[in-house]
């Protein structure tokens, strides 16, 4: 895959993942995904209709992992 990093913060790229996602009536459709260790969690309880969708919700995911980041090191 091609994707391009967050906007703000791209180490947190490590938790999230975009994965294709076979849809009736979206033929581009793609999921968000969680990642932490071995554990895996479907963003949200549909698909975005496009990868463009997806790279949003994955890009606004990572801010908020930062803030989490930056609330528990205070």
């Amino acid at each position: 895959m091609n994707e391009r990093p967050t906007r703000r913060n791209p180490e947190m790229e490590k938790y999230v993942e975009i994965r294709p996602v076979v849809v009736d009536g979206s033929p581009d459709a793609h999921n968000v995904i969680l990642k932490v260790t071995n554990q895996h969690f479907t963003i949200g309880p549909f698909a975005s209709d496009t990868k463009e969708e997806a790279e949003w919700v994955r890009d606004m995911l990572c801010v908020a992992l930062a803030r989490i980041a930056a609330d528990t090191h205070q």
